[in-house]
Order: C-alpha cells, then structure tokens, then sequence
C-alpha cells in the first residue's frame, strides 16, 4: 500500500468517526466540553438525547441548545443553564417557568451576574458601581411590556413581584463573584462592606 492509500484511508477513517453514533455518556461529554456542541447533538444515541447531565452540558455551552432538548425546558436546571447564558433564552423555555414569578426573578438576575463578571472591574468601588448599574439597565430593559410580550412572559410578572427577589439574588451573586474572581486581588472585607451598602 502506497502513502497516498494511506493517507486515503485514514481520511475515511476519521470521516467514519466524524458521523458514527456516540452512546457512551463519558464520551458525549468530552466531545461536548471540547468541540461544537452542534456537531455533537446529530450524532447521540437517542438515550443520550434523554440524558440530563448531556442536555446541561450542551445548554451551558449554548444555552440556545435548550431548543435541542425540549423535554427539559420544564427542568430549573437546564432552564437556568439556558438564561444565565442570554436572558432572551427565557422564552425557550416552558410556560410553566416564564409564569413564575421567582424563576424570571432569578433567571434575570443570574443572567446579569454573568454579564457583570465579563467587565472584569479593577477596584471594589468601580465592582460597586457596575452592579449597581447594570442591575438597574438590565432590570428596566428586560422588564418592560413589549420586552415580556416578545419573551412569553406573562403581563402579571410585574416589575414590582420580581424586584425584591431580583435584588437579594444580586446581592447573593454579587459576593459569591467577588469571593471566585476578585478575591486575589481586593481585600475582602472591603469587598464586604461594598456589598452591605448597595
């Protein structure tokens, strides 16, 4: 066999791999973790398309995927999964949760602890200053009418039955962030007293 068979070869080796079925769980996850989610959804086994911990593994990476696993948008993990990556995922998920008015709360809220922990702020003060912010941008721009209407969020989810639950759990996401991305470089306490004061 010449090197140009070889080569042919293993080039339709790799293309059988590419298209083959996966049905070890372990595997699906490894694949998910380190390649496109999307190449990887056609090719489970269909157990696997059932499979919870395969269906947060794609949503966390895209939480458009929800779309992929529609037998989990019930689910508060998957669905909290899908709007921490983009708030606009709520409408993906089931009627029941876009009801409640504690899971839209959270959603939201999760949703802009995310967004916040991107900008990467130098200081304690300038951390402060974003939370309060953003909290107040993203509160407003995702809370009004035609936000909820194009959402699925139902016109009794007012701004006033999220809006304390949406704050504590700022509050919540706020010092649980600064303790896993600021700590080495702020003082804590510092960090602690900002918070008490928002």
């Amino acid at each position: 066999m010449g090197l140009f068979d070889r080569f042919k070869k293993n080039d339709q080796k790799v293309e059988e791999n590419k298209s083959a079925i996966i049905t070890d769980e372990e595997d699906a996850l490894y694949k998910i973790e380190t390649t496109s989610p999307y190449a990887v959804i056609p090719r489970l086994s269909d157990e696997l398309k059932k499979n919870k911990n395969i269906a947060l593994a794609c949503v966390s990476r895209d939480g458009m995927l929800i779309n992929a696993f529609s037998h989990f948008n019930e689910d508060p993990e998957i669905c909290f999964a899908a709007t921490r990556d983009n708030f606009n995922n709520i409408q993906y998920t089931s009627p029941a949760f876009r009801s409640n008015p504690k899971c839209v709360a959270i959603a939201l809220a999760d949703y802009t602890n995310q967004f916040i922990k991107k900008l990467e702020p130098k200081t304690e003060t300038e951390y402060k200053d974003d939370v309060i912010k953003f909290s107040q941008q993203l509160f407003r721009d995702n809370i009004t009418s035609d936000k909820k209407i194009m959402l699925g969020i139902p016109s009794f989810i007012t701004a006033e039955k999220i809006q304390s639950i949406y704050w504590d759990k700022i509050k919540a996401n706020t010092q649980s962030t600064l303790n896993e991305i600021r700590a080495n470089k702020l003082n804590e306490q510092n960090l602690k007293d900002a918070i008490q004061d928002m």
